[in-house]
């Protein structure tokens, strides 16, 4: 992947004054690291979202900041529950030429004939695992071919990922990340059918209003004909 680059400028604002970025396409962020003091920084937002596309959590992006060019990775970023809107992001200054621990996304492809027939389900129960690498030799992400599951119970764990030199694995070995699970039926539905009396009541349309304890209840041009003979 070619080297990616972000500009930043050093942010002085803060706390709810932040939202006077946003409205303004900027996106408050933070640079922190070992060996350096946390860096208040503002992007812009489109810029931001087109790098974070390419680097993920695993790629180093290089962002330039008061004169200096800092290799950082994404570690975390918020998000607007509603408008999915970057509300702020942290960024992790790396050593290039120190081991750093990242999550490594998982990924499922393929076909799973089970699956085609109906038969089961495939369960993805860890969407990450996290390995340690030089920062530069983070893999990008892990695929498991599903194909790879030929019955119900059959499971894809940590030590089943490919292996590497680049990377070692920080989760434990038997740490499961996929199973092929007996697929769930769903129960029929079934609809009472409607007594008689109701088909009829519908048929007929709503019934009269039945004669009240006082008698039966006169129209209003009647009650005005009966007040007239008086």
């Amino acid at each position: 992947m070619k080297t990616l680059n972000l500009k930043a400028d050093k942010r002085m604002v803060f706390g709810k004054k932040v939202r006077r970025l946003r409205r303004s396409g900027i996106i408050p962020a933070n640079i922190f690291g070992k060996d350096i003091t946390s860096i208040a920084i503002q992007i812009e937002d489109k810029a931001f979202r087109t790098v974070a596309r390419q680097a993920g959590t695993t790629h180093v992006i290089y962002i330039s900041v008061d004169g200096k060019e800092l290799p950082v990775l994404i570690q975390d970023m918020q998000h607007h529950p509603l408008t999915d809107t970057v509300l702020h992001v942290d960024f992790k200054n790396v050593d290039l030429k120190e081991k750093v621990e990242a999550e490594v996304p998982v990924e499922l492809v393929g076909e799973n004939a089970l699956v085609k027939s109906g038969e089961a389900d495939v369960l993805l129960l860890a969407d990450a695992v996290v390995v340690e690498a030089l920062p530069t030799k983070i893999p990008e992400r892990f695929t498991i071919d599903i194909a790879t599951l030929t019955e119900i119970g059959a499971q894809i764990i940590v030590k089943d990922l490919p292996k590497s030199a680049d990377y070692t694995f920080v989760d434990e070995a038997d740490k499961m990340i996929a199973q092929l699970a007996e697929a769930k039926k769903e129960e029929a539905v079934v609809q009472a059918s409607p007594s008689p009396e109701s088909v009829e009541a519908t048929e007929e349309g709503p019934k009269e209003k039945e004669e009240g304890e006082g008698g039966e209840k006169k129209s209003a041009p009647e009650e005005k004909l009966a007040k007239g003979e008086k």
